[in-house]
C-alpha cells in the first residue's frame, strides 16, 4: 500500500459508520447507491435494502413462532447467500433451495411442477421476488401451498408492490419480453388478497415494523411481505 493509498485508508476509516449491514455484519459510513437510489448495495455481501428488512424479518419471523427440531425449509430463487445461510442455521440438513435455472441453487427445479415433494412437506418455505417472472401464477402458489405443511408450516412471500397500477396486472406477452427485469406481471396491494382467496391465512406486513433509526442504520427499502399459513 502507497502512502496515497494508507491515507485514504485512514481518512475513510476515521469516518463514523452510520450504517450496518445485518447480513454479513459489514459497517460503514453508507452503503453504495445503485441505479436512482442511494444507500443502497452492502460493499461485502452486495445485499439490497429489501434483502436486509428480509433478513431481519426472518429473524422475528423465527423467534416469534415455534418451528419442530430440524425443519424442513425450502427456499425458492435464493437471491443473497447471507439469506440462504441465515435458514441453513435453523435446520441440521432440511435446507434445499430451488432454481430454475443451473448452478444457481442446490436443486434445478421449475416452481409450477414441484412434484419431487410430497403434500405437507415443507415446515418453511421463503420465496421473494420470484412470481414476478412466473408466467403460470396460479400453478406457482398451487404448489407452495402444496408442498406446505397445513397449520404449523409458514411461508414468507414477497414480491415488488408498485403504486404505478391500482391493481395487479398481466403484461402482454410482447411488453413482458421488453421488460428490462423480465417481469410478466406487475403487483399492487391486492396480491395478498389474491393470496387469501387460495384458502390462507395471511399476515401482511412491511419495513415500517421497524423503527425509523432502525430503518435508517440497516438501510432499508420499502418492501411488503405476506407471512401465510394453510387453513
Amino acid at each position: 500500500m502507497n502512502k496515497l493509498d494508507l491515507f485514504v485508508y485512514k481518512y475513510v476509516r476515521s469516518f463514523p459508520k452510520r450504517v450496518k449491514c445485518p447480513c454479513c455484519g459489514w459497517s460503514g459510513v453508507a452503503f453504495i447507491g445503485f441505479k436512482d437510489r442511494d444507500n443502497e448495495i452492502c460493499p461485502s455481501c452486495q445485499s439490497k435494502g429489501r434483502h436486509r428488512f428480509l433478513y431481519l424479518l426472518l429473524e422475528r419471523v423465527f423467534r416469534n413462532n415455534k418451528l419442530p427440531p430440524n425443519p424442513k425449509i425450502l427456499h425458492i430463487a435464493p437471491e443473497v447467500m447471507s439469506i440462504g445461510k441465515f435458514l441453513k442455521h435453523k435446520v441440521r440438513d432440511g435446507y434445499l433451495s430451488i432454481d430454475l435455472r443451473p448452478g444457481f441453487a442446490m436443486k434445478v427445479m421449475d416452481i409450477t411442477n414441484m412434484s419431487a415433494f410430497d403434500n405437507n412437506y415443507f415446515d418453511f418455505i421463503f420465496m421473494a421476488h420470484v412470481l414476478e417472472h412466473v408466467k403460470n401464477e396460479n400453478k406457482a402458489i398451487g404448489e407452495v401451498i402444496r408442498v406446505l405443511k397445513k397449520k404449523t408450516g409458514i411461508a414468507v412471500l414477497c414480491v415488488p408492490i408498485s403504486n404505478k397500477v391500482k391493481r395487479s396486472v398481466d403484461y402482454s406477452q410482447k411488453v413482458a419480453s421488453k421488460h428490462p427485469h423480465g417481469h410478466v406481471r406487475e403487483y399492487n396491494l391486492d396480491f395478498f388478497d389474491k393470496l387469501r382467496n387460495y384458502n390462507l391465512k395471511v399476515e401482511v406486513t412491511n419495513t415500517n415494523i421497524f423503527p425509523k433509526s432502525m430503518r435508517s442504520l440497516y438501510g432499508m427499502r420499502m418492501s411488503w411481505v405476506a407471512i401465510c399459513r394453510k387453513a
